[in-house]
């Protein structure tokens, strides 16, 4: 079964609400792949953040980006997470990363979001 790219996201997205954080990597196992696929990882991990973007312009509120804790295989952050979420040339300092996923955590719109990805996942 080819997985379609809001499937992928719907995925990504239910596993990082549910551990909180993923690797990279992880996809592998979740997407069934043989091995590692960066340019699918990076492309399905930019649907997620995207798609978060314009719910957050379409509803007028500022949904936390989920994918900032997608983590390359060495646990650090990919660049455009360190660049456009954490805003540094480098990797966060634990304060920032403990106010980002308390932001996450505390978001009380999450089913709505999901809600949203599942139905793109199922309408393919």
């Amino acid at each position: 079964m080819r997985l379609t790219r809001e499937m992928k996201a719907y995925i990504v997205l239910l596993h990082l609400l549910s551990q909180k954080w993923m690797n990279l990597g992880d996809m592998i196992k979740l997407f069934g792949w043989k091995h590692y696929q960066r340019g699918d990882a990076q492309e399905t991990v930019g649907h997620v953040n995207n798609k978060i973007k314009g719910l957050s312009e379409e509803w007028g509120e500022d949904i936390p980006h989920i994918n900032a804790f997608a983590f390359k295989n060495n646990g650090d952050c990919t660049a455009y997470i360190c660049e456009n979420i954490f805003e540094t040339q480098e990797w966060p300092t634990p304060q920032q990363i403990a106010k980002y996923a308390y932001r996450i955590v505390s978001y009380d719109k999450w089913d709505k979001v999901v809600e949203v990805f599942r139905e793109a996942a199922f309408r393919d």
